[in-house]
């Protein structure tokens, strides 16, 4: 691609944009790094817009964790709280949750569950675009 910019003169170091229809494109100049039917291929994966996901959905919770292990409720200053350890797939690590029963709806139980896991954990970042699914957890390495 040529002539995107020019200078006025040799003495103005300031470059000037010209307009589309003045460059000059020379297509096939040097070999391609990718084939023309990979790049098709990822443009045509770009236009699929995602979302990101506001909440965990059953899918994305059975997709990322192996399972959960939830330890006996211990009561101090009024209100009880209990240790849940995640244990995820990626074999990467665990992380530890502390559910307060000031946070924590028993009507919805699953519900705040997930939304108590997406909360506490911020450091981990994990991506599953199939679910446009963005999150950061919390971890310590697995032994």
């Amino acid at each position: 691609m040529n002539f995107r910019t020019c200078r006025k003169s040799y003495k103005n170091k300031r470059k000037i944009e010209n307009p589309k229809e003045d460059w000059l494109i020379f297509e096939n100049t040097h070999e391609p790094i990718v084939t023309q039917q990979e790049f098709n291929l990822v443009q045509e994966m770009r236009k699929n817009k995602r979302r990101n996901q506001k909440q965990l959905t059953p899918e994305i919770m059975h997709e990322l964790i192996e399972k959960i292990v939830v330890y006996a409720p211990e009561k101090s200053d009024g209100h009880r709280t209990q240790q849940i350890e995640i244990h995820f797939r990626f074999d990467v690590a665990v992380a530890t949750a502390i559910a307060d029963s000031k946070e924590y709806d028993k009507k919805k139980k699953a519900a705040s569950l997930r939304n108590l896991i997406f909360k506490s954990h911020k450091l981990l970042y994990v991506r599953r675009p199939e679910f446009g699914l963005f999150l950061f957890l919390h971890f310590k390495e697995r032994r």
